[in-house]
């Protein structure tokens, strides 16, 4: 058997998908302590994990996940022997990457108008950019997190139906 992910990406996939799960639970439960403390573990995660795309191993390096459309046209079309993400498997692993930066993004931006923040919100008040329209703004941004998710389902959706 090939081992095709390093130790640091098995890792990184098992964290990310138990604090996913975290956040979604700590979030509809209002554990807000565990949501934002889940959630500055992930944006450490996900920012080691774009340092191990520069530096790591050949399959973990984030520069091979970019191709043209023709080779994902022709890796949707014939099987890929080679090891690691073929071209139409790169675009879904960097259109994860952009919803969950959005995800961890938009929740350093959020407020419950009530007793939490989120710490981009509070250098936006000590900038002086704090108003009712910001705040507004800034939470309804915070509407994308909900877009992961139905992704993801969709995504197990695929899979299931692909097996």
């Amino acid at each position: 058997m090939t081992k095709v992910w390093d130790g640091f990406i098995r890792g990184f996939h098992w964290l990310l998908v138990t604090g996913i799960v975290l956040l979604y639970v700590s979030g509809e439960q209002e554990w807000m302590d565990l949501h934002f403390v889940t959630g500055y573990l992930l944006l450490a995660l996900f920012a080691a994990r774009l340092i191990w795309g520069v530096v790591g191993s050949d399959t973990a390096k984030i520069a091979n996940l970019f191709h043209g459309p023709r080779a994902v046209k022709q890796a949707l079309k014939h099987e890929d022997k080679r090891y690691g993400h073929n071209a139409a498997g790169s675009y879904m692993v960097l259109l994860f990457f952009v919803l969950i930066a959005v995800q961890l993004i938009s929740g350093l931006m959020s407020t419950d108008d009530i007793m939490m923040e989120g710490l981009w919100l509070r250098w936006y008040q000590v900038v002086g950019l704090k108003s009712q329209v910001t705040s507004i703004t800034l939470t309804s941004i915070c509407l994308l997190q909900r877009l992961p998710y139905t992704f993801w389902q969709l995504s197990f959706i695929a899979c299931v139906a692909k097996t």
